[in-house]
């Protein structure tokens, strides 16, 4: 029994010995796998760099959406890459990166400018610079409609209800916009309701039936405004009619702006007086809001119309875009189917809400 005890500590002793030769050897193992690994990958043939391979790699990536062309002014071979508005320059690095690799040449550096949104990149050919590509996304074509200045006209009063005028109206595709006081079958044009509101010197001018009043109650100007809007539900907003007195008035201006914005809804004000408080509270509460640049009066004549939509097309091409309001007479509407028609190549007709 004592000799068993004092050969006991010698038995872990071994284990313990068998424990670290075993540890040993799998790192050993381990090493020696990564050394085949790296020699395999050093004994492996490089392809021979080949710059006219490589340019007919490039070329093929236009049947992708890539742009390729020379380079002019560079020292090296050089080509400069549009690459798919899509992609990203990463993406097209990392192919690029593979494409030169596949075909013997190294990276020797990439340079980013983001400020012009480009990518340089520079390859080489063993310690010899050989190619530059510089890279670009491909520019989004516009259309020629979007170089060219928008005309919006905004036909408004009841001149549009007669049978003639209307026939006109429709008939031309000039007039996109139209503001009416009364039930309108939907259409392809953007309507408008005309909202009457308190002229100064109301009653002896007066908007009309349903005129917003700045003395009556808060819940008797929500309900005609509401009324007014349900005449033309699909409306984009309203026209305001008269309203010198009105909308100089807060409490009438905020509960007009408050409503627009809970419906959803545009305010159009042809001439706005010099104290309206209409566009500073629309702006403030993110209302969209439009003024006429060139407003005509119901009593314009055809050579008055034709006069005004020239000063129109001077304002659309100097500040790239210009609204008019005009009357339904057959008169004004003839005047502006004219003009439509001399000046369609010059302009693109729109409605006010497509105004740019």
């Amino acid at each position: 029994m004592r000799h068993q005890r004092k050969n006991r500590p010698l038995v872990w002793f071994k284990i313990l010995g068998l424990l670290a030769a075993l540890a040993l050897l799998a790192v050993l193992s381990v090493s020696f796998k990564h050394s085949i690994l790296k020699i395999g990958q050093i004994l492996r043939p490089r392809p021979h760099p080949s710059l006219a391979d490589f340019q007919k790699s490039l070329d093929s990536l236009s049947a992708q959406g890539w742009q390729i062309a020379a380079l002019p002014g560079s020292s090296a071979s050089g080509w400069q890459l549009s690459i798919p508005a899509p992609s990203s320059f990463v993406l097209a690095n990392l192919k690029l990166h593979r494409l030169a690799q596949s075909h013997g040449l190294g990276v020797d550096s990439v340079v980013e400018d983001r400020q012009r949104a480009a990518v340089t990149m520079y390859l080489n050919m063993g310690d010899s610079l050989a190619v530059k590509l510089a890279l670009r996304k491909k520019a989004v074509l516009k259309s020629p409609e979007q170089y060219l200045p928008d005309i919006a006209l905004v036909v408004y009063e009841s001149g549009v209800s007669g049978k003639r005028p209307s026939q006109h109206l429709l008939g031309c595709p000039a007039f996109k916009t139209l503001a009416l006081a009364e039930r309108k079958d939907s259409t392809d044009l953007d309507f408008l309701n005309l909202l009457p509101l308190e002229p100064k010197g109301y009653p002896q001018q007066d908007p009309g039936p349903g005129t917003i009043l700045v003395d009556e109650s808060p819940s008797s100007r929500r309900s005609k405004i509401m009324k007014c809007h349900q005449l033309n539900p699909q409306a984009k907003g309203f026209y305001i009619r008269f309203g010198s007195r009105a909308v100089e008035d807060p409490a009438v201006v905020a509960q007009l702006v408050d409503f627009c914005r809970e419906q959803g809804l545009i305010i159009v004000e042809p001439v706005p007086t010099s104290a309206s408080l209409v566009a500073s509270l629309a702006k403030t509460r993110k209302v969209p809001y439009y003024k006429a640049d060139l407003y005509l009066k119901p009593s314009a004549t055809y050579a008055e119309a034709q006069k005004s939509l020239m000063l129109a097309a001077g304002l659309a091409t100097k500040n790239g875009r210009a609204i008019i309001c005009l009357p339904g007479s057959q008169a004004v509407l003839k005047a502006a189917a004219e003009f439509y028609a001399a000046h369609k190549e010059r302009f693109v007709f729109v409605s006010i809400t497509s105004v740019k």
